[in-house]
């Protein structure tokens, strides 16, 4: 019993449903920088909110990608230790 291995299936799919939840939060455009840039009534800093933005997007598309690439390697995980039940389980017939 010692050399089991216990994995709790529910929980894995459960890492990747959370995590295709987040990427798709990350995925989810969002107008409000341009209604405050226009909102501030200053060039400058609409300038700054706009550019503010900007950077935040390529973060929220890199943010979005890792989340969905951990998702898919969770996923493939958990399909490796199924067949490998199936497998083990085959073999203690």
């Amino acid at each position: 019993m010692g050399d089991d291995i216990r994995i709790s299936y529910g929980d894995l799919r459960g890492a990747v449903t959370n995590l295709d939840h987040v990427a798709t939060q990350f995925a989810a455009h969002d107008d409000t920088a341009d209604a405050a840039a226009a909102a501030v009534g200053h060039d400058g800093l609409a300038h700054q909110v706009r550019e503010s933005a900007d950077t935040w997007d390529d973060n929220r598309k890199d943010f979005r990608e890792a989340a969905e690439g951990l998702a898919r390697s969770i996923d493939d995980i958990m399909r490796a230790f199924v067949e490998l039940d199936v497998e083990l389980a085959k073999d203690e017939r």
